[in-house]
């Protein structure tokens, strides 16, 4: 049985604005996997850091290490 979505909640550019998971609970395994999410967000934005800083002190001349 398919349900409708009210259309304050749709949004033309982004979709659907309202909560898909609100009903279930939120438990270990989903604190788990957002503490492995953001390490893994932390990681790379450390990495785009260090390669934006490489970058700067390179000039023209992309240097590897």
């Amino acid at each position: 049985m398919a349900t409708t979505i009210p259309g304050s909640l749709v949004n033309k550019f982004e979709g659907y604005g309202g909560s898909l998971f609100s009903k279930d609970p939120y438990d270990k395994e989903d604190e788990e996997a957002d503490e492995i999410y953001n390490a893994v967000e932390t990681r790379i934005d450390e990495r785009r850091k260090d390669y934006r800083l490489l970058l700067s002190y390179s000039n023209d001349t992309l240097i590897f290490c």
